[in-house]
């Protein structure tokens, strides 16, 4: 009857590995997301788990600073992602996305690229500068997005403490489309009931 948000982990424990399941209400979907830059000092940033606990402490940190997530940055204040969360940007009509070798590939973003890919829209992979205050042609983007399993699309709304624009239109036009997308069954085909090898 309510929406859950589990957890399915695993662990080393000597010689055993422990899998934990951790059955978490769903907190409300943020329709905007406020961020805060915090440097990228992930020791495995392409792989889901690892550096939890690291994350933890920056959103942790960043919720104390007013935000909701800790943007991650390269030392040149290049955005890799968020610490629970993918950010993506637009440069108009093409969505530019942060380079792979730094970032989980994140299944909403999948999800995302799939329907964009369908309906024509440009994506290139690129560099999106954490600088608010920079020009759109030097940072690479007019408009940001975090996104993640929860929260869906949730437009970035602040960046240090500094409003960003957002397309409104672009927003309602892809939102639903995505959630309805994601609403959909991984599988293809009959289900697996569990019985077989």
């Amino acid at each position: 009857a309510d929406t859950w948000f589990p957890r399915l982990s695993a662990r080393l424990d000597g010689d055993r590995v422990l899998v934990e399941l951790n059955l978490r209400p769903a907190p409300e979907a943020r329709p905007l997301t406020k961020l805060v830059t915090r440097l990228d000092e992930r020791r495995w940033p392409t792989v889901k788990g690892p550096d939890f606990p690291y994350l933890a402490t920056l959103r942790a940190g960043a919720v104390e600073a007013g935000a909701a997530d800790a943007l991650l940055v390269d030392e040149r204040g290049v955005i890799t992602e968020a610490a629970h969360g993918t950010v993506v940007g637009w440069r108009g009509e093409t969505l530019v996305v942060p380079a792979a070798s730094r970032r989980v590939p994140g299944t909403t973003l999948g999800v995302l690229e799939k329907l964009l890919a369908t309906a024509g829209v440009p994506r290139v992979e690129g560099e999106l500068l954490a600088d608010p205050l920079a020009a759109s042609a030097d940072r690479g983007w007019d408009e940001l997005w975090y996104l993640n399993t929860l929260h869906g699309i949730s437009p970035v709304s602040m960046l240090d403490g500094t409003r960003l624009g957002l397309d409104v239109a672009r927003v309602r036009r892809w939102r639903p489309r995505l959630e309805e997308a994601s609403a959909d069954p991984l599988f293809e085909g009959p289900q697996p009931d569990g019985r077989s090898a």
